[in-house]
C-alpha cells in the first residue's frame, strides 16, 4: 500500500471552510445551538471558532480514537454542536454519538466530510474530502 496524498490546508482554506459551515448553520431553521462541544484534538481550533461566531460557551472534551485512546464521558441536557476537524473513518463521531448522553439535541459539523465515511449523519461541513487523501490542517505539524 503506497502512503497517501497528504493536501496541506492553509489558514486561507481553514477560513472559507469555516464561513461554509456556519452559512449552513444560519440557512438551518431547524438547528438550536447553545453550546459547541469541541472534541480533541482536531476539533479543538474550530470549536473555539465556532463557539465564537456563534456566541455560545465551548465545551472542550478529549475524544481520540486514533492518537491515544481518550474517551471522556460527557452528559448534557442543552441542545449541542458536537465540532471536530474531519469524518474520515467515521469511527470518531459514532462514538461520541453513541457513548455519551445527548438529551438535548446534537448536530455534528466537521472541516472535512469524506463520504465513505460510516458516519454518514455530519449536519454540517466545509469541504467534501477524497478518501485517499490526508488532510493536514495549519495547526499540526506534519
Amino acid at each position: 500500500m503506497s502512503d497517501p496524498v497528504v493536501q496541506r490546508i492553509c489558514w486561507c482554506d481553514y477560513n472559507v471552510m469555516i464561513e461554509r459551515i456556519l452559512t449552513q448553520i444560519k440557512k438551518d431553521k431547524r438547528v438550536m445551538i447553545e453550546q459547541v462541544v469541541a472534541l480533541g484534538r482536531g476539533g479543538f481550533v474550530p470549536g473555539v471558532h465556532l463557539s465564537h461566531e456563534l456566541g455560545v460557551s465551548l465545551v472542550p472534551i478529549m475524544w481520540q480514537t486514533r492518537d491515544g485512546a481518550v474517551n471522556e464521558k460527557y452528559r448534557t441536557n442543552v441542545p449541542s454542536l458536537i465540532v471536530d476537524d474531519i469524518n474520515d473513518s467515521g469511527r470518531t463521531l459514532l462514538e461520541v454519538v453513541s457513548q455519551n448522553i445527548w438529551n438535548g439535541s446534537y448536530s455534528t459539523a466537521v472541516l472535512v466530510n469524506k463520504a465513505s465515511s460510516n458516519f454518514s449523519a455530519v449536519d454540517y461541513y466545509g469541504k467534501t474530502g477524497e478518501d485517499d487523501v490526508w488532510y493536514s490542517f495549519p495547526w499540526e505539524k506534519l
